[in-house]
């Protein structure tokens, strides 16, 4: 290429450029269509690989549309392999065309320095007269991208960018630092931000505040009105498998009356209703809109609005909302689109599962032919819902299983100028709950209950019962304030707002897109500063090396120790390996030129790829790992006094956004799905980081004779004082660690973590031990640190988690193995005998590899479950308790919709078959039937093999097998169900006798006693048996009248409608439940016993 391009020049290859773009298009679009806007030339350097000569010089083609941009680019690539233009001076030197992937919207942003959620400086606009606005907004202007200026620092304030000097001298180095040394940048990285993080008011700070926000909560509710119509009307309602009767259960009348004032008729209707799991999803298609609660915050106010279509004309406003009434959903839909349009016009909307809120109001827009539903604030813009998948479904299908993540499909709102926020969405991201519903959110984050009813008893409360309209609006009321209640105490908005700051993203694309983005967009930032180009070649493939591992079972250390043990992680592992050793896509060597370089100059990884040292170029990846220091100094300035709650919000999620950027770059160049993969950087921090753990343990070997590293992993490093007291571990780990640190070069650091005494090692990333580490703490003695074990798992019945929790506790805390094993025998008595609740024994599982198509497919095929996976379904597909309950909800409820990553709640029941896809059934449809739980199974592939891995260390064996096998796993009561909904129980596992009332063993088949046995009868048992008995049916009616009174406190019906809340997550359901069928059992068994004794007493 000559040295001098004219403009004129570049104006003729962008015309001849063009022209190729308009011949190469299928669709022959206007004549007069252009689609390069300009190309001029700029001195750029390529992000791969270290070149020493200067920055060379690159044709920056400028498009008018950003979806011309990929089609130009690929013009482009065949302009350059033709060579042509050569008649201009021009000699393509490359072919690649860089930074082609990057999206309109990360561009815009970058060029301009702003971001999601920033302030920004306009110039010189344009006033749009109110006439000509094409938004509902108060004021519209048109201004040049280039006068707008973002005022609130992205993440790359905290780095320290070279100056480009560029130099037509071939092998002249283009940009440099100047400073010498990575620790030199350090020190001065660490005063510079100190001293612009001590003025409270300086430049930048000002611009870190938060706008005041309008924001709304939305709920929109919906019923099954003509479901409930035919159902009150029908004597047969279909549950689960089959259809079943009716349920007319004769309890004691002081028990009814705590369930309901109401008669027998009522009763069975409210029980039908409330329970039913069949027939209840709502299809936008048929199902109507019955209400919409609009919550506004508001300036510190709080506003409630609801939209209601009722033919009550005389309802008045209810308490804490104001009430529009409508007499059909069309109105009632048209009226709120206009408020939330030109009343409210909020700037965030918040919903809890898009899905069932802005989904169902687009489509029943669609269907009620009311055109699109348009609430954005550009004027004719339809709201866009798309549906988010983290990972496509075929490839989930093809891993072995998902260890890391999880595959979920969740909503996404386009609404332009308003930012939707799924509450769903942030707490799947960030948080390991069981189901992710609304009810389990309320009662994880904000330790209460909320009332939770189906669509069917929706529609039954707007027909005019059980409270009517008037429940109806509070039930939704508080659906409203629990999101909103939830959004506060995670702090959803601040770290949203943060996170997009930081990355320099928009809200919605910090809330839905992955990590990769984030750190693309960083890379863009910080590129355009140095003159990096992004994009082109990529080094791909399968990463080679693994971390660092000493495994407890191969090394013949996992056991039981009575000794401290002290745990040391590396601060900051992989981002630390990028700054000690300068790992970059800048900094590394090609192969070819690795020869041209001195050893002193070169930093070689034990893959065998090398990276040039600090002082000759200092990479960007380093720089942007050093926000790990910012986000300290955010963390010091949150415990300042003067800063408010306001500002400590925000400083908080800052140092959280810098943390996950910080982290992330380990991903970002080591996945496959990266745009900007580079296999030797990935796999040189994996070798160094391996290499630093085996220095760390090779260190404590030898210079501590008396500690014994007993695990090790990737970061950590567990070792062993022998005969070392409390006191005594806590100090040697602090020298360990500072001994250990000073091996290695700065920032990489091994810190003192913590101390377990006692400390139970069972496998890789399964230990517990006691937490000794702070002296307060050892006083009060009873902090547990567990990981990886039963006790602390989603996926297990919460009866598992407690067992495992409380011989942990007993092993741990109190030293005491024989108490752990008595707790372990009571517990399995307790789940033998039949007294766990149903609450207790209930698990999950998640659809990571089937949506509602394959689960329709199945459904509707007339095959088994086992022949359609054998006719040419995946592994995955059809298989696991959960999938197959999905099937056969599926069946009875063609209206559920599934989606990916849905997890489903299931217990396992007793019937014929042995497989425990045939045992999973619907909690609530198992309460219905009165189903009985597969006891069996429980305790031998539930239970057994959690607990026999925490005693195996610890207890004898034949104490172990007594556990699981002694007398008290014997059944010796059995309460078998009867009538139409009886299932076969777990005497397909145990012989079930008549037994003693009082002793509870079986009688002879000679005996004719069915009461109490000879024994107990002569020793004069009955009456201290019927004591027993009247003890524990009083203890009955205790639990039930407080769990009656607790559902009062939350349930919308006030005190005088019956409590109609199915929610599973909640204790006092299950009491409501499951009480009033034993507390009938135990009114027959006293009537029995006491007719014995007065004949004993006859005699």
């Amino acid at each position: 290429m000559d040295n001098e391009l004219s403009e004129e020049k570049l104006d003729d290859l962008r015309k001849t450029l063009d022209e190729q773009v308009f011949s190469s298009k299928k669709r022959q679009t206007n004549i007069d269509s252009s689609f390069v806007a300009q190309i001029g030339l700029h001195y750029k350097k390529p992000l791969m690989y270290y070149q020493p000569g200067g920055p060379s010089r690159f044709l920056k083609i400028e498009v008018w549309r950003s979806k011309d941009v990929r089609n130009v680019a690929k013009v482009l690539r065949l302009f350059a392999q033709s060579n042509q233009r050569m008649q201009l001076g021009m000699s393509w030197q490359d072919i690649i065309c860089y930074e082609e992937e990057i999206k309109f919207g990360m561009r815009f942003f970058c060029d301009t320095g702003i971001a999601g959620g920033a302030w920004l400086e306009v110039s010189l606009p344009h006033i749009v007269h109110y006439s000509q606005q094409t938004t509902h907004c108060n004021e519209e202007f048109i201004v040049s991208w280039k006068k707008i200026k973002g005022l609130t620092p992205d993440a790359t304030q905290f780095m320290k960018f070279s100056t480009l000097r560029c130099s037509s001298e071939p092998g002249v180095e283009g940009s440099s630092l100047d400073t010498s040394t990575i620790e030199t940048l350090q020190k001065e990285h660490v005063t510079e931000v100190s001293n612009s993080e001590t003025s409270k008011h300086s430049g930048a700070e000002i611009w870190l505040a938060l706008s005041p926000l309008k924001i709304i909560i939305l709920h929109v509710q919906c019923g099954k009105v003509d479901y409930a119509k035919n159902f009150v009307s029908s004597s047969v309602v279909s549950y689960g498998r089959e259809k079943k009767p009716r349920l007319n259960e004769k309890v004691d009348q002081k028990i009814q009356g705590v369930i309901s004032s109401e008669n027998d008729a009522a009763l069975e209707d409210i029980e039908n209703l409330s329970r039913s799991t069949a027939g209840h999803s709502l299809h936008p298609s048929k199902d109507p809109v019955l209400a919409i609660t609009v919550f506004l915050i508001s300036e510190g106010s709080e506003k409630c609005y609801t939209f209601v279509q009722t033919t009550d004309a005389l309802l008045k406003s209810a308490s804490g909302t104001n009430i529009q009434i409508f007499q059909n959903e069309r109105a009632m839909l048209q009226a709120w689109q206009d408020f939330i349009r030109e009343e409210v016009d909020p700037d965030i909307i918040c919903v809890y599962q898009l899905k069932d809120s802005i989904r169902y109001l687009v489509e029943r827009f669609r269907v009620l032919k009311l055109g699109v539903l348009d609430i954005s604030r550009r004027k004719g813009r339809a709201t866009d819902v798309k549906s988010v998948v983290s990972y496509g479904k075929q490839w989930v299908k093809q891993q072995a299983r998902m260890t890391a993540t999880s595959n979920q499909e969740v909503f996404r709102a386009i609404v332009e100028g308003r930012i939707v926020i799924d509450v769903l969405r942030v707490v799947l991201v960030a948080y390991n709950l069981s189901t992710f519903t609304l009810a389990e959110c309320c009662q994880v984050f904000l330790g209460k209950t909320k009332e939770v009813l189906n669509s069917i008893m929706v529609a039954e409360i707007w027909r005019g019962k059980f409270g009517g309209i008037y429940r109806l609006i509070e039930y939704s009321l508080n659906e409203t304030k629990v999101i909103w209640e939830l959004m506060q105490t995670l702090q959803i908005i601040p770290e949203l707002i943060e996170m997009a700051r930081v990355t320099g993203l928009s809200v919605s694309d910090a809330l839905y897109k992955a990590q990769m983005v984030r750190i693309q967009s960083l890379l863009l930032r910080s590129g355009l500063r140095e003159h990096w180009l992004l994009g082109g070649p990529t080094i791909s493939g399968q990463l080679s090396e693994s971390p660092f591992l000493i495994h407890p079972k191969e090394s013949n250390t996992a056991g039981f120790y009575k000794d401290p043990v002290v745990i040391l992680d590396f601060a900051s592992l992989y981002p630390s390996l990028y700054m000690a050793y300068n790992l970059c896509y800048t900094t590394l060597v090609h192969p070819e030129d690795i020869n041209s370089f001195s050893s002193d100059k070169l930093i070689k990884s034990p893959t065998g790829a090398c990276f040039v040292a600090p002082s000759i170029q200092h990479g960007i990846l380093p720089r942007i790992c050093s926000l790990i220091t910012a986000r300290k100094l955010a963390k010091e300035k949150m415990l300042d006094s003067y800063i408010s709650s306001a500002e400590r919000a925000v400083l908080d999620a800052r140092q959280k956004a810098l943390k996950l950027c910080s982290n992330a770059l380990y991903g970002f160049t080591g996945s496959s799905a990266s745009c900007q993969q580079a296999l030797p950087l990935a796999d040189s921090c994996l070798s160094m980081g391996a290499a630093a753990c085996k220095r760390a343990v090779e260190l404590v070997s030898s210079t501590f004779h008396d500690a014994k590293v007993l695990y090790a992993q990737t970061d950590s490093v567990f070792i062993r004082f022998c005969g070392k007291n409390i006191p005594e571990a806590i100090e040697l780990g602090r020298e360990v660690a500072d001994i250990t640190s000073r091996a290695f070069p700065p920032p990489l650091s091994l810190k003192f973590e913590k101390v377990l005494c006692p400390f139970l090692l069972l496998q890789v990333n399964r230990y517990a031990g006691r937490d000794v580490t702070c002296l307060t703490d050892r006083s009060e003695g009873k902090i547990m640190f567990v990981r990886g074990l039963e006790s602390e798992r989603r996926d297990v019945p919460p009866f598992v988690r407690t067992v495992s929790k409380m011989a942990l506790q007993e092993i741990l805390l109190n030293d005491n193995v024989r108490a752990a094993l008595d707790i372990c025998k009571q517990e399995i008595k307790r789940l033998v005998s039949g007294k766990c609740s149903m609450r207790e024994l209930i698990m999950t599982g998640g659809l990571w590899r089937v949506d509602d198509h394959d689960i329709s497919r199945l459904a509707s095929s007339s095959k088994s479950l086992r022949k359609e996976v054998g006719g040419g379904a995946t592994a995955e597909e059809g298989r696991g308790p959960h999938v197959a309950l999905a099937v056969r909800l599926k069946k009875n409820d063609p209206d559920r919709q599934f989606h990916i990553g849905e997890r489903i709640p299931y217990v396992l029941v007793n019937n014929l078959s042995k497989l425990q896809d045939d045992m999973a059934e619907d909690p609530l449809n198992a309460i219905q039937q009165n189903m009985q739980l597969n006891f069996h199974v429980y305790l031998e592939n539930k239970l057994r093999k959690p607990l026999e891995s925490i005693l195996e260390y610890v207890a004898d064996s034949r104490d172990i097998y007594d556990v699981f096998s002694g007398s008290h796993t014997l059944v010796t009561h059995m309460s078998t169900p009867t009538g139409n909904n009886a299932q076969a129980s777990i005497l397909s596992f145990y012989k079930s006798k008549t037994t003693c009332l009082s002793c509870r063993k079986p009688f002879d088949k000679s005996s004719n006693n069915n009461v109490l046995c000879n024994n107990c009868k002569e020793s004069g048992a009955s009456i201290p048996a019927l004591i027993s008995l009247l003890v524990e049916k009083r203890e009955n009616e205790t639990k039930l009248f407080f769990a009656h009174a607790k559902c009062m406190t939350c349930h919308s019906g006030g005190l005088f409608e019956p409590v109609l809340c199915t929610n599973i997550d909640c204790p006092a359901f299950y009491f409501r439940s499951e009480i009033p069928k034993t507390y009938e059992k135990l009114s027959a068994s006293i009537e029995t016993l006491s007719i014995a004794c007065h004949r004993n007493k006859g005699t």
